[in-house]
């Protein structure tokens, strides 16, 4: 529903920066009229923001066909800022279904108090990003 009735017609893809805000922001409150969910809405909106610029930009700049030339370091740099944004959207689902804006600071300081915990995440996050493009990748060479 969201896809036929909102995404496309607000221009979908060619749009996608502009297109999230007022989809995400309908799901919050078509959910309940919530702090929690608008800032989950906001905080979803952006940590997707730079998936989205970067896609954009290294798709249609020419600055980036060194690293288009050496797939294996694209592949490690795609795995890095794809556990960064597994990161920032859990924040953004933990701010909307279970702490709160308020209890954003004090998740972001417990984490990071934790060394261990953030790197064993942003492993785990990693190797489960590289595994999903490569799985993407197989699928794609089989068509």
């Amino acid at each position: 529903w969201l896809v036929r009735y909102m995404y496309i017609p607000f221009g979908g893809a060619r749009n996608q920066v502009y297109v999230i805000w007022p989809i995400f922001f309908f799901v919050a409150l078509w959910h309940d009229i919530d702090w929690r969910l608008l800032g989950w809405a906001s905080l979803m909106c952006l940590a997707f923001l730079p998936e989205i610029v970067i896609k954009h930009d290294f798709a249609n700049h020419s600055r980036w066909d060194w690293l288009r030339r050496q797939p294996d370091l694209l592949g490690i740099v795609q795995g890095m800022v794809a556990s960064l944004n597994i990161a920032a959207l859990m924040c953004g689902n933990m701010v909307g279904f279970v702490v709160g804006l308020d209890g954003l600071l004090p998740l972001i300081q417990e984490l990071v108090s934790s060394p261990l915990l953030v790197i064993t995440s942003l492993t785990s996050f990693y190797c489960a990003a590289r595994l999903m493009f490569s799985y993407q990748n197989y699928i794609y060479s089989t068509r």
